[in-house]
């Protein structure tokens, strides 16, 4: 079971740009959680606006960030 999940091919694309997500989440979730505390929020709703609008903008920053520089740069090395 969790080897099917694990070789789905939403798991795999993320898996290919992973490196990416993990060099540019910290700023996006820096900037998202500075933004919604403002609205002084219950600690779980703040965590979930977080989540909520931090997961989609990490993973579209990070394919672009990915297809733009990194994957590039691979293919460059390989050559």
């Amino acid at each position: 079971m969790i080897l099917r999940i694990l070789g789905s091919n939403p798991a795999t694309t993320v898996g290919a740009f992973s490196y990416s997500l993990y060099l540019t989440h910290a700023p996006i979730v820096t900037i998202v959680v500075a933004q919604v505390k403002q609205y002084h929020l219950t600690p779980t709703s703040e965590l979930v606006v977080c989540l909520a609008v931090t997961t989609p903008i990490c993973l579209v920053f990070a394919y672009l960030f990915y297809r733009l520089f990194e994957k590039p740069a691979m293919n460059y090395r390989a050559k």
